[in-house]
């Protein structure tokens, strides 16, 4: 006589190997999302040090950094991040970058950025 469907022990490893796999996999899937949040703040701070030849331009005045409380009042990093301003940072009202220098960090991220003059382009150590 042919059985049909599978046998209760037959169920049992099947959910036994499928709760395994997920007690493996969860807490790495846990971190990877921490990580990628992590990389988009850092992403974010970037595109506003970035943006800060366009803002003095459209505001037609001149942005000048020259401590770490200006620096986080400029890029307003997220929760938790911090701003170490290396060398003041200069934009004359219009755009032109003269550099500056500065390193953003959290937990085990940091990122240390050289604005490169006249554009600010970045160059980034780390």
């Amino acid at each position: 006589m042919m059985s049909r469907g599978f046998s209760l022990i037959e169920l049992t490893v099947v959910l036994a190997l499928i709760s395994l796999a997920t007690a493996i996999v969860a807490p790495n899937l846990s971190n990877a999302y921490r990580n990628f949040q992590l990389r988009t703040e850092m992403d974010q701070m970037l595109l506003k040090l970035e943006a800060l030849g366009y803002r003095a331009f459209e505001e037609g005045s001149r942005i000048q950094i020259e401590s770490e409380r200006e620096a986080t009042r400029t890029l307003n990093p997220p929760a938790g991040w911090s701003v170490e301003l290396i060398s003041p940072i200069v934009v004359r009202a219009n755009g032109v970058c003269e550099g500056g220098e500065l390193r953003f960090y959290r937990q085990s991220l940091e990122r240390k950025v050289k604005l490169i003059p006249p554009y600010c382009t970045m160059g980034h150590e780390n």
